[in-house]
């Protein structure tokens, strides 16, 4: 039987692929990080305990999964066939901004409490009865503001050294001990119940970080001390909310890294050595051990006869599952990224990179295949 990974950076139809290949009797798996060096930084980041539950209960079982699968690479890099058959990979890549906005619209679950820590310290003064869409926006404004006043290009190491001196020079503006909170609107903010898809509400955006007991202090509690706490309280909610900037910063960074970091040192090609046919929507590329085919996202419903090809099946076909559209507050998410195409220097910044430059990529791309 042949064995095939569908290795890629998420949000790029790889369940709809597997899948199929399952239908089909192949011996399917995907993943988006393997190799022992991703390992320790996936089990490093589940460990951490302010980490959101949302990934820790997505993390693990994926941990489980790569350790399996990187050993199966491992297993054909050693022995280069089983049964006389190489490996087979799939891989995909996505338009970027297209890609990130799929990529908040899965997860955001996981992503609405930082969203909101950081809207509640950087614009309560300006909020007034505003919506969630208004809310995603400004967000992710800020965002590309610093996106934007990053000197280097994105994908390349200057840019993530960058990215992380951010951790310790925060832009934020931090509630300071005794200063006024401007009250935020009291419409209820969406939260998105646990492992269950469905929605209540809370009124919680009002609250800022550090804003408990450790800010106010206590009867029997000396004025230095609460000072001290204060002092703390503030270190840290400027540290939490440096991290939620610098988070999003490394996912909008993903795709122009993800090729030469996560796939070139596993299955020991660099793809930006061969021209990829932009018409095509396609390129092959083999070693010793694996045999791999590189789709551009946005063409796999031309080209999916090719995917059956490669594997060596004959009728192979589709079904779009796991969709952004199909996720709790999907539409008010698409409603905001359209919203934002008056960002242009992030904008012309994205598609300038080498990634988008080889995948032909451009503005006008994008608009055309936001829908996907």
């Amino acid at each position: 039987m042949t064995d095939v990974i569908v290795y890629q950076m998420g949000k790029v139809a790889s369940t709809a692929i597997c899948d199929a290949l399952r239908i089909a009797e192949i011996n399917a798996v995907h993943s988006h990080f393997l190799g022992e060096e991703n390992l320790a930084r996936m089990l490093k980041n589940l460990l951490r305990p302010d980490l959101e539950e949302y990934f820790v209960h997505h993390g693990t079982g994926q941990l489980v999964q790569n350790i399996e699968t990187t050993r199966k690479v491992k297993w054909y890099r050693k022995y280069k066939e089983k049964e006389g058959k190489k490996l087979k990979v799939i891989t995909l890549a996505r338009d970027p901004m297209n890609w990130y906005r799929a990529n908040f619209t899965q997860n955001f679950e996981g992503y609405y409490g930082a969203l909101k820590d950081w809207v509640n310290e950087n614009h309560r003064g300006e909020c007034g009865e505003k919506d969630l869409v208004w809310y995603l926006r400004t967000f992710h404004v800020d965002l590309f503001n610093h996106f934007t006043a990053i000197k280097s290009q994105p994908g390349s190491a200057e840019f993530q050294s960058e990215v992380t001196a951010l951790k310790t020079s925060s832009k934020t503006r931090p509630t300071r001990p005794g200063e006024a909170l401007d009250r935020l609107p009291s419409r209820s903010f969406p939260e998105v119940s646990q492992q269950s898809g469905k929605s209540s509400a809370r009124a919680d955006f009002r609250d800022p970080p550090g804003s408990g007991p450790a800010m106010t202090g206590g009867s029997g509690i000396s004025a230095r001390s609460q000072d001290h706490a204060s002092e703390r309280a503030v270190a840290e909610s400027e540290i939490k909310l440096s991290e939620i900037l610098v988070n999003h910063l490394n996912i909008l960074n993903r795709p122009f890294i993800w090729f030469d970091r996560f796939f070139a040192p596993i299955f020991n090609v660099d793809i930006f050595k061969e021209e990829f046919d932009v018409e095509q929507g396609y390129r092959h590329f083999t070693n010793d051990f694996c045999d791999i085919l590189l789709i551009r996202f946005e063409d796999v419903d031309e080209v999916h006869g090719v995917i059956g090809d490669f594997v060596g099946i004959d009728g192979f076909s589709l079904q779009k599952v796991n969709t952004s559209d199909s996720k709790p507050y999907g539409s008010e998410v698409f409603q905001a990224f359209a919203n934002l195409n008056d960002q242009t220097a992030a904008i012309d910044k994205v598609y300038n990179s080498k990634y988008c430059r080889y995948f032909g990529y451009t503005p006008d791309f994008r608009i055309r295949n936001s829908g996907q």
